[in-house]
């Protein structure tokens, strides 16, 4: 049934347009969809799967001058909504966000998968999902530099909650400070905090070396009866004409009835545009945006084209004797043929660097259509 209506739902706002009016009011609709394919060995296991990664649809529009909405719905993954929330820009340089919403910690989480350089978030399971709460933002600029502030308050997701199911509450903190020298040279540093409530329930930290086609998991762990958890994340990002630079780490601990545990976390990654094109930041978000290719293909040109290497770390050794640690190598080739369509290829080699060591290699490909 969800895919009849995401079928129906794309064809109707791709045939009827995106911007439409009820009464004074402008709405906009739109969407992405999203399709992977990969070849993986898997210690010496190979198969080969193909999925709809994601395939969404929104509606925002303005209720008054300061007041908007957002509702995006996702007919794939485990989370059915997604940004369900009402802005109020009322206040000089402040936002404020109640609904269905991210919580304010980290570059790479906070940016959207339409814009990160690779096809996955390098340390997804690190990361807590959208949360009903209140998320309040800000941002300064004094001349060239750009200082942005967010704290939220979050308890049990939308779909938790209308399945009537347990959730859990978090407060979280995001303060990040950028140099604009121009629009193709910035510098970024960041640091965000979390603290979550738990009610004795279980955490399972898992690895899935960067492709959600990848079966099972290559790294897991699990701490039952939680009582807390806290996390703190470090970011920092350059931008330098067709160059750019970024790299996280999160220290990660959950706390149970016994004991507490520290498991961690970072990447680092390089990317360059050979047609000479630069990552766009976002200043109010302190985040990525989209890329827009110099000679798109609709206009004659032939796009543009990206090459990226990363380097990834997971240690989730602290509550187990055998090791496990993984390092994961990715490379990456990503064709911008116009703004909202992406080509993009990857070839990652993940290794399990102590104890029982094992490997795994995949090759994916993606077509990423957002409008």
């Amino acid at each position: 049934m969800k895919k009849i209506v995401a079928i129906i739902s794309f064809f109707v706002v791709y045939t009827y347009g995106n911007t439409f009016n009820i009464g004074k009011n402008k709405i906009k609709a739109g969407g992405q969809i999203v399709a992977d394919t990969a070849w993986i060995d898997d210690n010496g296991y190979r198969y080969h799967k193909s999925e709809i990664r994601r395939a969404r649809i929104y509606l925002k529009g303005d209720l008054t001058k300061f007041l908007s909405y957002e509702l995006e719905y996702s007919f794939t993954g485990k989370n059915d909504w997604r940004d369900v929330y009402l802005k109020y820009t009322g206040f000089s340089g402040w936002m404020i966000y109640i609904g269905n919403i991210k919580e304010a910690f980290g570059l790479e989480a906070l940016t959207s998968s339409k814009y990160n350089t690779f096809m996955e978030r390098a340390l997804s399971d690190l990361y807590n999902s959208r949360k009903m709460g209140i998320l309040v933002k800000g941002h300064k600029k004094i001349d060239t530099n750009i200082l942005t502030y967010a704290a939220g308050g979050y308890g049990k997701s939308l779909d938790e909650a209308i399945d009537n199911k347990h959730g859990n509450n978090s407060l979280t903190t995001r303060l990040t400070y950028a140099k604009i020298f121009s629009k193709k040279m910035i510098y970024h540093l960041g640091i965000s905090t979390s603290f979550t409530d738990h009610d004795q329930d279980s955490i399972k930290l898992t690895s899935d070396i960067g492709s959600h086609l990848y079966l099972g998991s290559f790294l897991k762990t699990k701490v039952k009866k939680v009582d807390h958890t806290k996390r703190i994340g470090l970011e920092a990002a350059v931008v330098y004409n067709a160059l750019s630079f970024q790299g996280e780490y999160i220290l990660y601990t959950i706390s149970n009835t016994i004991n507490s545990y520290n498991f961690s976390g970072w990447y680092i990654q390089a990317s360059w545009f050979l047609t000479g094109e630069s990552k766009k930041y976002k200043i109010k978000s302190a985040t990525f945006s989209r890329t827009k290719p110099y000679k798109p293909i609709n206009q004659g040109g032939y796009g543009a084209v990206e090459v990226a290497l990363r380097l990834t770390q997971l240690d989730i050794n602290d509550k187990d004797e055998n090791g496990k640690e993984e390092r994961d190598i990715a490379f990456g080739i990503n064709w911008y043929l116009k703004p909202n369509l992406r080509l993009m290829s990857e070839y990652t080699f993940a290794d399990e660097i102590l104890e029982n060591s094992k490997d795994a290699k995949l090759f994916q490909l993606r077509v990423l259509y957002d409008f």
